[in-house]
């Protein structure tokens, strides 16, 4: 009984550090127990006619539940920047006339600028972070 408390407390604790509201904690918990292997992902790739570095090298976002990454290829490998989600200050779209910029702020003060994005795939990114 002990050890079901303590997972338990240890769960609770992770959301509480996630800044999750205790409503969808308890939804997220219940759903870990059904199925404990399923996290939510999307994987975005900008447009390769964008301009921008990105007709060799496309900038990319990987977000799931907890944390959003942004992957900037380069000639050998490539740099990673990881946010999580409780981190994320504000979201923000640069629209131009056929692509949009995406500018993730941390409340670190950092700043993430994934350029060339379809517009709908902006939006969607926006709300999935807002």
């Amino acid at each position: 009984m002990d050890k079901e408390k303590e997972k338990q407390n240890t769960r609770f604790l992770l959301f509480a550090n996630l800044s999750v509201s205790p409503e969808k904690a308890l939804l997220y918990l219940n759903d870990m127990e059904q199925n404990p292997h399923k996290i939510t992902k999307y994987n975005l790739v900008a447009s390769r006619i964008s301009g921008n570095d990105n007709s060799i090298f496309p900038d990319r976002l990987e977000i799931d539940d907890f944390q959003v990454i942004y992957y900037k290829g380069t000639l050998i490998g490539y740099r990673k920047s990881v946010v999580t989600r409780a981190n994320i200050a504000s979201v923000h779209i640069g629209s131009g006339l056929l692509f949009a910029d995406i500018v993730i702020e941390t409340t670190g003060g950092r700043t993430i600028r994934a350029q060339g994005f379809k517009k709908s795939d902006a939006r969607n990114i926006m709300e999935l972070l807002s």
